[in-house]
């Protein structure tokens, strides 16, 4: 299986988000496996499920279930190398954010991030999957509060969306988080994203001479490279979307592709992957999310991994982990738990 990699450019203000909550990072990062050089670096290149450990271990050590908002801050703007200025220079808001969502994976493989239309008001969602929940938790984080310090970039650092939305459980100490967005925030949501005006993606950027954003086309755009979404990672994203409709079948993410049947087996067999273990895959990741979620009872939990009976739902439950919904959720290691909610008991 391909290791996904990030820049290590990811890991500035990682040393002074740590220092703050109480942690000694040169001692964090050697628990992970990380050079402390890579502190002073910016252009080398680490696990990416490395770094979401760091970001998930720090948060577990600190007790600020926040973590990830944290040094996503302490780092300000992402440094995305020639694709920040790509975006500095782009006409507008939308533009910028297609130079960013079309070229993350020049600076992280395997995060996803897309603007959805479908909505009243649109939405950036941002899809990131690490090896555990709380992995993914701060990861997502790490890249909701990346996206919005980019927004401020573009247009100005006293913006504040509309709307954030997170598909985990509110965190322990998470009184950082609203006094750095200031806006409405919603847990246990389906999906992790930032709900945006409508007009804001017609916004001007802050940007430099017209001269300038030609000259910055004319020697970057063309030296860019096409987007290197694999296969695999594009059926996911598709089987997520659709997952709580059950409409899931590998004819119906063919024709999303425009392809047929045949092509999306052979697609993922070049990858060393079937339908199946993709499908079975996202079912997991959605099931432990949505078991997480005390407020969703099994009817719900069921529909959200794309089952449309609890009956079914718990057969595949038990051949996957062994055991049944409740028995996992009363026994999964501790390690893999989410953060309290602090709008009800922790989940035991």
């Amino acid at each position: 299986m391909k290791t996904h990699l990030i820049r290590s450019a990811t890991l500035a203000g990682y040393r002074e988000a740590a220092v703050e909550v109480g942690l000694e990072p040169e001692k964090m990062l050697r628990s992970v496996g990380l050079d402390i050089s890579l502190l002073e670096e910016r252009d080398q290149f680490i696990p990416v499920n490395t770094f979401f450990q760091l970001l998930a271990l720090s948060a577990k050590q600190s007790g600020h279930g926040d973590f990830g908002i944290r040094a996503a801050c302490r780092r300000g703007i992402p440094d995305l190398g020639p694709v920040s200025l790509l975006a500095r220079e782009a006409e507008n808001v939308e533009h910028a954010l297609g130079y960013y969502k079309t070229h993350l994976h020049l600076h992280s493989e395997g995060t996803v991030i897309r603007l959805d239309r479908r909505f009243d008001k649109p939405v950036i969602i941002i899809e990131v999957v690490g090896n555990t929940l709380d992995q993914s938790i701060q990861a997502t984080q790490f890249c909701v509060t990346g996206t919005i310090m980019q927004l401020r970039w573009l247009i100005g650092e006293n913006y504040h969306p509309n709307l954030l939305c997170f598909s985990h459980s509110k965190p322990i100490n998470s009184h950082f988080t609203s006094s750095i967005f200031k806006c409405e925030i919603g847990y246990n949501q389906i999906l992790s994203g930032i709900v945006l005006d409508s007009e804001l993606l017609k916004r001007c950027v802050v940007t430099s001479a017209p001269f300038l954003r030609k000259l910055t086309h004319k020697h970057l755009g063309s030296n860019i490279l096409t987007p290197k979404i694999t296969h695999s990672e594009r059926i996911k994203s598709l089987i997520r979307s659709r997952l709580s409709d059950g409409n899931v079948s590998s004819s119906s993410i063919a024709s999303s592709l425009g392809v047929d049947r045949r092509t999306v087996h052979r697609y993922l067999a070049n990858e060393c992957q079937t339908y199946s273990s993709v499908l079975r895959d996202v079912r997991v990741d959605a099931a432990r999310i949505a078991l997480y979620n005390s407020n969703q009872n099994l009817s719900e939990v069921a529909q959200a991994v794309g089952f449309d009976s609890v009956s079914a739902f718990s057969r595949w439950f038990k051949d996957v982990f062994g055991c049944t919904p409740s028995s996992w959720k009363k026994t999964a290691p501790q390690s893999d738990r989410p953060f309290r909610n602090d709008d009800g008991p922790e989940f035991k």
